[in-house]
């Protein structure tokens, strides 16, 4: 059911709950939201979840001591939400394939990182969903990455 949310408030709830995660590997967790940041028609709970599934990306593939930042921004028709970070990077043919089901990058870091390889494909769906893009940029293996996605403004 889709109600009409303030994206801002669901960010700083969730930068709250897992403050602890990101606390235990010492890594810092900055939001930087446009002001005057519009509502969205949205499922509440699936746009947690996609919140939820993008900040645990981070602390699985950001060594400890990393820097995620959270941009918002927007202009008359979405919201725009890029989620950046200084970890492990994307090599550029994996670009698209990390929001596929099951999809892992290869290499011994993400193996220890555990999880099967749901959580972009389940956000990919989310924001899909809500009538809004996702995608991810990266320079290269470890050079960090960006999960940026938009949504329709209400």
């Amino acid at each position: 059911v889709k109600t009409e949310e303030q994206l801002e408030n669901l960010i700083d709830e969730l930068k709250e709950v897992m403050k602890p995660q990101f606390e235990a590997r010492k890594m810092t967790l900055n939001i930087k939201l446009q002001d005057g940041f519009p509502a969205i028609m949205a499922d509440v709970n699936k746009v947690h979840r996609l919140i939820t599934n993008l900040f645990g990306n981070t602390l699985k593939y950001v060594p400890p001591g990393g820097i995620v930042k959270v941009a918002g921004s927007y202009d008359e028709k979405v919201i725009k939400i890029e989620v950046i970070d200084n970890g492990i990077g994307i090599a550029k043919e994996n670009l698209d394939k990390i929001f596929e089901k099951f999809f892992q990058v290869d290499g011994t870091y993400t193996r220890a990182a555990g999880g099967v390889g749901l959580g972009l494909a389940i956000a990919k769906e989310i924001v899909i969903s809500h009538g809004g893009k996702i995608w991810a940029e990266s320079d290269g293996i470890g050079l960090g990455s960006s999960i940026i996605f938009t949504l329709p403004i209400t």
